[in-house]
């Protein structure tokens, strides 16, 4: 994803052209048909700033769901909910451009443009806070440093800051990101995390040390979190054993060499050497009168 996203950022140095062809333009997808604006949109950014922030949000939020859904996994995840994201978008600009003049006002025109040109990654990446707050939902959220949110209150908290210091965002796209992050979570995740996708991938790009298979929890700082918890998640330190003391061996073994079976009880006997007799309990002390003779206090006698 980041190779395709600075490939295309390069492409659109060569000029503007390459914005107004790729851009997510809703008119264009309905009207004239291109449907490649779905997906095209997302890897084009307005300046170096933008993408720069768009791929250091990237680089430290897809790492921590590849290793839950896997390379592949979180792949086609990407596309599920960036499809769904981008549909949603072309149907409120739609309905909007409908509305226009009869009962759709001219803030919700502008909020959900129908014949605007969006550009940039942060709707998957809203996409992507959305499922990672609710798989890890233990801990509040900053934001910016400022105040602290709870985790699953921290995309639209942040829809509503980033809308209020940048006022000329894509209101639509982060909001279908959020909306495509939840199904993501809910529907598209156990799905994908159900097929193998192995199966269609040469063995040679499953090798590489860079690809990841998807463990179904996520495991962060040695430790593991189990999806399958009925409170949302249990984390437990993935060095830890379920039991904490091992159960003795039961059954019966047999000697290396020999042919009779060995009591789990003693110890196997080496093959040439006479069987050492175990070693017999030691005998209770005696019970009753003290074995011996005592001497009371303030007296010079013994007693018996």
């Amino acid at each position: 994803m980041f190779v395709v996203v600075a490939a295309v950022f390069v492409m659109q140095g060569t000029g503007a052209a390459v914005t107004e062809a790729w851009c997510f333009n809703p008119r264009a997808i309905v009207e004239q048909h291109e449907v490649y604006r779905l997906w095209t949109g997302a890897a084009l950014h307005s300046g170096i700033l933008h993408i720069v922030f768009n791929l250091l949000a990237a680089v430290s939020l897809s790492p921590m769901l590849e290793l839950r859904y896997g390379t592949a996994g979180i792949f086609v995840l990407s596309l599920l909910m960036q499809t769904l994201a981008a549909v949603l978008g072309v149907a409120s600009g739609y309905a909007a451009a409908q509305g226009a003049g009869a009962w759709a006002p001219v803030w919700l025109l502008k909020c959900f443009p129908y014949r605007g040109c969006s550009i940039g990654l942060s709707g998957l990446l809203f996409s992507y806070i959305t499922m990672h707050v609710h798989i890890e939902d233990t801990m509040p959220r900053s934001l910016f440093g400022f105040c602290s949110v709870p985790a699953k209150m921290y995309p639209w908290a942040l829809l509503v800051i980033l809308q209020i210091l940048w006022p000329g965002v894509s209101l639509g796209g982060h909001l279908f990101g959020i909306v495509a992050g939840y199904a993501g979570f809910l529907y598209f995740g156990p799905h994908v995390q159900a097929v193998r996708w192995e199966w269609c991938i040469p063995s040679s790009v499953t090798r590489l040390e860079c690809y990841k298979m998807g463990s179904g929890g996520l495991i962060l700082s040695g430790v593991l979190h189990d999806p399958n918890a009925s409170s949302g998640g249990r984390w437990m330190p993935s060095f830890m054993s379920s039991s904490s003391t091992p159960a003795p061996f039961q059954g019966q073994g047999r000697v290396l060499g020999g042919s009779g079976p060995v009591s789990s009880g003693a110890p196997p006997a080496r093959p040439g050497s006479s069987p050492t007799p175990p070693n017999p309990r030691p005998k209770p002390p005696p019970q009753g009168r003290f074995p011996g003779q005592g001497r009371s206090l303030a007296d010079g006698g013994d007693l018996v």
